[in-house]
């Protein structure tokens, strides 16, 4: 079974490195041109079949509309990005010195919620929720989903690899090729 996840192109809060989690908001015309590049390098999958997935939220149907256009899909909440609570549409550098947000940057167990918000365990458990769906349909997809949803399924896949918990974010429009084989699973970065 091959899944890929794809991150989708790039929004104004990614330019601005603001926290947009469970915000609704579109993708760029610099993020639409981005896509466009990719497809023509062949980044994408044909898909042949492969059952296509986003996380209901408008900047992952229009990344999908942009790279296969207008096709069937399913809708997995569980994907959505996670949740940042009271630091939504704050930029990283306004507040990476702040105790509060200290507390949840550096707590090494998960457990720490961001105020009004998901905890990294509990956003990981919420995407691995809606990842076993996916994996006990036992079919090839194609998955359009967020930074943190791909970084949520890469640590529990490949915790041994040691990465910063958010090192595994790949590029807008980037993302990986899960290969599950003979109860293995590896990845190739897209």
């Amino acid at each position: 079974m091959k899944i890929y996840l794809i991150r989708h192109a790039k929004t104004n809060a990614n330019i601005l490195k603001c926290f947009s989690g469970s915000a609704d908001i579109d993708i760029t015309e610099d993020g639409k041109r981005e896509i466009e590049e990719y497809k023509s390098e062949g980044v994408y999958p044909e898909l042949n079949g492969m059952k296509v997935y986003t996380s209901g939220m408008k900047r992952t149907e229009q990344t999908l509309k942009l790279v296969y256009g207008d096709i069937e899909f399913e809708k997995i909440r569980e994907f959505q990005e996670m949740n940042f609570g009271v630091f939504e549409g704050i930029k990283f550098k306004d507040i990476e010195n702040m105790p509060i947000f200290m507390e949840f940057k550096y707590d090494k167990s998960g457990n720490t919620f961001c105020p009004n918000g998901e905890s990294i365990n509990s956003f990981s458990q919420r995407v691995w929720r809606g990842m076993n769906k996916i994996i006990d349909r036992g079919e090839d997809a194609v998955i359009f989903c967020h930074g943190g949803t791909m970084t949520a399924v890469m640590q529990k896949l490949f915790y041994d690899e040691e990465k910063f918990y958010f090192g595994w974010t790949p590029k807008n429009g980037k993302g990986y090729l899960l290969n599950f084989e003979n109860n293995i699973v590896k990845y190739t970065l897209l």
